[in-house]
């Protein structure tokens, strides 16, 4: 997902135009987070943690609005929760 330039309460919602393809990268394999420094370990963790909770405000949006959450948008989480763990 590319990340754009977003403050304040609109970080917390995914601004994109329906049907637009999610273009994401490969994984991170062991070795190459190991040769990370931690402070770009830190960028990626607050990078994730981001994706995570605007993940969850639109699950929130979804769920008040009455509508079923994505596939696209289930596995992004998955993803997301994955990385993290």
């Amino acid at each position: 997902h590319k990340s754009s330039i977003v403050q304040g309460f609109d970080e917390f919602f995914d601004i994109k135009k329906p049907n637009e393809p999610i273009i994401v990268g490969r994984g991170w394999t062991a070795p190459d987070l190991r040769r990370k420094s931690f402070e770009d370990l830190q960028k990626l963790w607050y990078v994730l943690y981001k994706e995570r909770n605007l993940l969850l405000s639109e699950k929130e949006r979804r769920r008040r609005m009455v509508r079923p959450t994505t596939r696209a948008d289930e596995s992004r989480y998955i993803s997301v929760k994955r990385s993290m763990a």
